[in-house]
């Protein structure tokens, strides 16, 4: 990434996101660390993402992954498919949720009493 990253104008879009559709975007380390920045944000302090170059790179790739604009911290515009009209982020999202109801319809195998 070699634009400009509004760290503010980023920190302030993705402080409205629930930490559900975080996940879908970002790891466990990347959610920590940017958890960090914004309650730093909220505290007017200067965060990470002020003070490092790397960390505001960080914080450009995570708002690009959220379909943010780091430039500007606003929805970037999205080109739908022409076949389909979808978006790269609906199938993002859409696997992402697939993945989730796997996860929770795969039954647990429990070892000890029988009943």
């Amino acid at each position: 990434m070699s634009q400009k990253v509004n760290v503010d104008a980023c920190l302030q879009a993705l402080s409205g996101w629930h930490l559900a559709d975080l996940w879908v975007c970002l790891s466990a380390h990347e959610l920590w660390e940017l958890g960090a920045m914004l309650a730093d944000h909220a505290d007017g302090v200067p965060t990470a993402a002020h003070q490092y170059p790397d960390a505001e790179q960080r914080l450009g790739f995570w708002a690009e992954n959220c379909g943010l604009d780091p430039a500007t911290g606003e929805r970037a515009a999205v080109e739908p498919d022409p076949a389909t009209g979808e978006t790269e982020a609906f199938f993002l999202a859409k696997d992402g949720a697939r993945m989730i109801v796997r996860e929770l319809q795969t039954p647990v195998r429990r070892e000890g009493k029988k009943a």
